[in-house]
């Protein structure tokens, strides 16, 4: 597998934009562009396995026209809108909405970095909408280990201020700044860091009122050609049958 990275979209002009005297007469081009080009890109990328990124900006939307169709928005986008035209909302499979939530405090953690603020406002393969904080290293990149200890701490897995623990290794003292060289030098405690952070992760990747929705015994039935059996709630097929009384049964 490969995967591609466009970065960025918005800050790839167009051979008509550079040369144009006049950008009103090529109002909307790039955006008719992108519509005949990223569906080709997106057969191509499923014909030979490679995986297209493309990063894209969000503007504030501007009504321009009271009387324009409105084509629908993205649930989660707020008064944000993606640049380059509807395609960039309908094609992907996944839409990743990214924003800086806080700063890390390089005293207490030992690097400078961001806390982002992720989640999927359209994802075909996954549940969307689930908000994750990933740790941004400003020398190293996004990390997972900060990203892990994120979520312990969040939820309050790991106890005290200026000398800290763990809720199931209560024994193993540490600052904040040294929680990630006790992790890879010492094996048992590495362990119970993940057994907390597995545990922790089942609930974090809930969608919300999962729980309402897995006591729901009630199935939506598609009868078309073969019939489909979904769980209410979900994206994942059950089962498949010429006869749903079966199912039922």
């Amino acid at each position: 597998p490969f995967i591609m990275v466009w970065d960025s979209e918005s800050a790839s002009p167009t051979e008509k934009q550079l040369v144009t005297d006049d950008p009103s007469k090529i109002m909307g081009f790039k955006a008719r562009l992108l519509s005949h080009i990223l569906p080709k890109i997106a057969m191509d990328g499923n014909k030979y396995n490679i995986t297209p990124i493309l990063i894209n900006q969000l503007r504030d939307k501007i009504d321009m026209n009271m009387y324009q169709a409105d084509m629908g928005g993205l649930k989660g986008m707020g008064d944000k809108t993606i640049t380059g035209g509807n395609i960039m909302k309908f094609l992907p499979f996944q839409l990743l909405f990214v924003r800086p939530k806080e700063n890390i405090d390089a005293e207490k953690f030992g690097f400078s970095g961001v806390v982002s603020e992720v989640k999927f406002v359209k994802n075909k393969n996954y549940i969307p909408h689930i908000k994750i904080d990933l740790v941004l290293d400003y020398m190293k990149g996004y990390s997972d280990f900060w990203t892990k200890q994120r979520l312990l701490q969040n939820e309050k897995a790991i106890k005290g201020t200026a000398w800290q623990s763990l809720d199931n290794c209560k024994d193993k003292k540490f600052r904040k700044k040294e929680i990630e060289d006790m992790y890879n030098s010492d094996e048992e405690f590495k362990n119970c860091f993940e057994e907390i952070y597995e545990e922790l992760k089942k609930t974090a990747t809930m969608c919300p009122e999962s729980d309402e929705i897995r006591k729901s015994d009630e199935i939506v039935i598609d009868e078309e050609d073969d019939v489909n059996v979904y769980e209410k709630g979900t994206l994942e097929t059950l089962t498949k049958t010429n006869n749903p009384d079966d199912l039922l049964d």
